[in-house]
């Protein structure tokens, strides 16, 4: 499960849980396609990263689950 939420100019936020138990994914990559901008979730499977210019395509992957990738407009 990916929740993101944009606040002001060029930042997206959010968690990444396991869609079935809830479960933050700590350490999860999330990889902004043809920006070259990358982060982490934390302890808490929160993530920040910025952004240079909108629409965008995030990349979501964890080990033992299914890449993910959803647009953001």
């Amino acid at each position: 499960m990916i929740s993101t939420q944009s606040f002001g100019q060029g930042t997206i936020t959010g968690n990444i849980k396991d869609k079935k138990t809830n479960e933050t994914l700590i350490g999860a990559s999330i990889i902004i396609l043809n920006q070259n901008r990358g982060t982490s979730t934390d302890f808490n499977g929160h993530f920040s990263i910025d952004y240079e210019s909108l629409p965008i395509k995030i990349e979501c992957s964890y080990i033992g689950y299914e890449q993910t990738i959803i647009e953001i407009n």
